[in-house]
């Protein structure tokens, strides 16, 4: 008996053991399969909200370029036959063609030039106050530029006057860009919540840069576009 009650000791243990070997392993596996579904799920979930980003950029782009210009001649604020509307339509193609993945092959950009050159695409007499040169990450310089833009093309549409000045101080830390006017001006209160130009095309881009944007008008008071951009790396 006692030979007997040995081996069914021996044999409990092991079985025991087995069992337990068992419900680890089944343990290690579940948790295993449970993150593997969790880095699916936030790959996924990744993708679908930098498709969906891309997808307001390319709008915001399509907003600010063919629709606007197409727009201003609709409405006859632009005649059909304005010298600078081939330049501007030509600018408009080549904007919205470059505007998916562009940045992925550039790094770095140079934020004055970009503005400078932005400055053609509108027809108004801008006064730009700025260094000679800034040069930040590519997606920042690009939004940036972007929404100055459109705060001139709103000038130019809306403002009723011809000019307009750009001041852009700070570093590549840490910067402000003004787009200002003594225009028209208007109660920002009461823009309508689906006017995308403002929306999407300058505080949506600033939002997706990690930057803010600050619009400060009045009626017969001029414009005040205030931008501002912090760099994640201090």
């Amino acid at each position: 008996m006692t030979q007997a009650a040995g081996l069914l000791r021996r044999f409990g243990r092991r079985y025991a053991a087995a069992a337990l070997s068992r419900l680890a392993w089944t343990l290690v596996r579940r948790a295993d399969l449970a993150v593997a579904e969790a880095a699916r799920v936030r790959g996924e979930s990744l993708v679908a909200t930098a498709v969906r980003a891309e997808e307001r950029e390319f709008a915001a782009s399509l907003h600010d370029t063919a629709a606007t210009t197409l727009l201003m001649v609709g409405v006859g604020q632009v005649r059909s036959d304005a010298p600078w509307l081939p330049a501007q339509a030509r600018r408009d193609l080549e904007r919205l063609r470059g505007s998916h993945g562009e940045g992925a092959a550039r790094s770095r950009a140079d934020l004055v030039t970009m503005l400078r050159a932005g400055l053609d695409a509108v027809p108004l007499t801008v006064e730009f106050d700025g260094p000679g040169e800034l040069p930040l990450p590519y997606e920042a310089a690009r939004a940036l530029a972007d929404a100055a833009g459109e705060a001139l093309t709103n000038v130019r549409r809306h403002a009723g006057v011809t000019r307009a000045t750009i001041r852009l101080t700070g570093d590549a830390r840490e910067l402000r860009l003004d787009i200002a006017d003594q225009g028209a001006g208007f109660d920002p209160g009461a823009v309508p919540a689906t006017r995308y130009g403002l929306r999407e095309s300058v505080r949506g881009r600033l939002a997706r840069i990690g930057g803010t944007a600050a619009i400060t008008s009045a009626p017969g008071e001029g414009t005040l576009v205030r931008l501002e951009w912090r760099s994640d790396d201090g």
